[in-house]
């Protein structure tokens, strides 16, 4: 019944997902898409019984189509010898960009989209992955490109997200580093992190909002717990699926 339910929104709302142009939010949808069009190769979470007929798939796959072309164009637009990204800066939410295309080329069997969501996500790396430590994008003051990026604060969604697009990567290339990259993202909220502080209160599993310098953010937000529960069900049911 749920599902059924959960069809009637979706098809109520492609029309205006159709008519998306940010980066961020087109990410976002490709996602969901993806998951919808070709659960099977796209989705993080096995799927199930799929209530959608093969007319709302056909529905689903044009906007997806559209979407991803928007993203890899704008990847293609902004991309210069050094900056490999899809905007002249970095800020929120990062690795969802390059998990899109990896994800919306999963599921629509498009090799250049796969190839571009790789080219970015390795990039991305190149500036958050210091050392075989996570280090997040932070939200005081971001990262022009020719600029200096912002250490601090870091949010758990950039955390999590970063744990998706490794995994989408891993899943697609069956490479086993990638993996690994996944697991070093997950460790930014157990305290494998600038200040070696663990951003997950153990007693209530619960997530504090941020890590500042040399202490965390008191907050414990929705968004951010739920940031660590999305990361920690990703990881679990990527296991569970290899295994």
């Amino acid at each position: 019944e749920w599902r059924d339910r959960s069809r009637t929104l979706l098809l109520a709302a492609l029309e205006h997902v159709e008519a998306l142009h940010t980066l961020h939010p087109v990410s976002y949808a490709i996602l969901g898409l993806a998951a919808a069009v070709a659960p099977e190769a796209a989705a993080p979470l096995p799927p199930l019984e799929c209530p959608l007929t093969q007319d709302d798939i056909s529905r689903l796959k044009h906007v997806l189509e559209r979407h991803t072309g928007l993203l890899a164009a704008a990847l293609e637009a902004n991309s210069q010898p050094g900056w490999e990204w899809f905007e002249s800066m970095l800020t929120w939410g990062n690795a969802r960009m390059p998990e899109a295309l990896l994800r919306g080329g999963a599921a629509l069997n498009d090799s250049r989209l796969q190839a571009a969501g790789l080219r970015a996500l390795n990039f991305l790396a190149s500036v958050t992955h210091e050392k075989d430590v996570f280090v997040p994008i932070g939200n005081k003051g971001w990262y022009e490109r020719d600029g200096e990026r912002a250490i601090y604060d870091q949010q758990p969604i950039e955390a999590c997200a970063m744990v998706d697009a490794w995994l989408a990567a891993a899943k697609l290339t069956g490479q086993v580093e990638y993996e690994g990259k996944a697991l070093e993202a997950f460790s930014w909220f157990i305290g494998l992190n600038t200040d070696r502080l663990a951003v997950l209160e153990k007693e209530s599993a619960g997530c504090r909002d941020g890590l500042e310098p040399g202490r965390l953010n008191t907050n414990m937000g929705a968004e951010s717990t739920l940031s660590y529960v999305h990361a920690h069900a990703s990881l679990a049911a990527y296991l569970r699926q290899k295994n």
